[in-house]
């Protein structure tokens, strides 16, 4: 028994030995690391969530919310930050509705879709304020459409005032024609407003952008078929109105008009073709009434017209034009 005991050494030594030959001799395996304990994750809890909804609602920052809601989804906390973050979100939305920034408003509306399935109060919302846009849709075609015919109108251009009209197919159609009736009023005032001073100064000129803006006001082809009836008087008081006062030099109204006679076998030129002559031949005697005159390429031209107390609804009588060298006696 003595004897065992005294070998035990002995039999450790070769073991001993292998250890640490290990730790010199390539390719003898190492002892396997022992891997760190890895620190558990921190469990989520509402208490958490509730502080971080808290400071992202104080500083009303939307995405934050939806932040807090993303992490904390299944806590109260995260759910109440979703709904916060959905009232903003209306708050939003309302308010650019209001200010008829439409296509604002759906884009910042569309950001609370996905999650209207998340909640039935959110839900709720979301078909209340895409209804709220639908009925402020109306209201605001009517606020645009009224901020573009006050423009066109400051700029007496009045082919676009009607066309503004025509194309809000969006708006009721008695707030419409109640549009256009008010529009067809200022047009007609424009009219007056713009030929009739000159008239009254008898001799004045007509600035270039008004003499555009006359001459588009009463063209056929610029304004809208119901207007025919007006623009069948307006049409040659506007045309002659531009040819004395903007397209002749020196042009002159008469008031009263002045009596001429032709002197002489006398071509005529029509006013829809001043510098053309294409009227027809004068004869000689013939007694004509002059409602003004001008120079055209450099000839004095008697604008050829009736009768009418009103000045400016004699302009619109205006058909003919004769050289004042006709309307005088010739030299024996």
């Amino acid at each position: 028994m003595l004897r065992h005991d005294k070998m035990r050494p002995s039999l450790l030594l070769p073991a001993l030995l292998v250890v640490g030959l290990c730790t010199v001799i390539p390719g003898c395996p190492a002892p396997e690391p022992v891997a760190p304990k890895k620190n558990a994750e921190k469990p989520l809890n509402d208490e958490d969530a509730h502080d971080a909804m808290e400071k992202a609602a104080e500083a009303k920052n939307i995405d934050d919310l939806i932040g807090v809601y993303n992490k904390y989804r299944k806590l109260p906390s995260g759910k109440e930050a979703l709904r916060r973050a959905a009232r903003l979100m209306m708050i939003e939305v309302k308010a650019l509705a209001e200010k008829c920034e439409e296509s604002a408003a759906r884009g910042s509306l569309s950001r609370l879709a996905p999650f209207t399935t998340e909640d039935a109060e959110i839900n709720e919302a979301y078909d209340d304020m895409a209804k709220q846009i639908s009925t402020e849709h109306g209201r605001c075609q009517l606020v645009k459409l009224d901020a573009a015919i006050k423009k066109a109108e400051k700029d007496g251009d009045w082919p676009v005032v009607f066309e503004q009209i025509r194309k809000g197919t969006d708006i009721e159609g008695a707030t419409l024609k109640q549009r256009r009736l008010a529009a067809i009023v200022k047009w007609k005032t424009w009219l007056d407003d713009t030929i009739r001073p000159l008239c009254a100064k008898k001799s004045a000129t007509l600035d270039d952008t008004t003499a555009d803006r006359l001459a588009d006001a009463v063209d056929e082809n610029k304004m809208p078929p119901e207007l025919s009836e007006d623009l069948a008087k307006w049409g040659p008081i506007g045309r002659a109105a531009k040819l004395i006062f903007h397209d002749m030099k020196d042009g002159e109204i008469f008031d009263p008009p002045r009596a001429i006679t032709i002197f002489t076998s006398a071509t005529s030129r029509t006013i829809a073709t001043p510098k053309v002559t294409d009227g027809p031949t004068l004869a000689v005697g013939a007694k004509l009434s002059a409602l003004g005159r001008g120079a055209l390429d450099g000839k004095v031209l008697y604008v050829i017209g009736g009768e009418s107390k009103d000045v400016v609804l004699r302009l619109g009588t205006a058909k003919l034009l004769v050289q004042e060298e006709d309307t005088k006696p010739k030299k024996k």
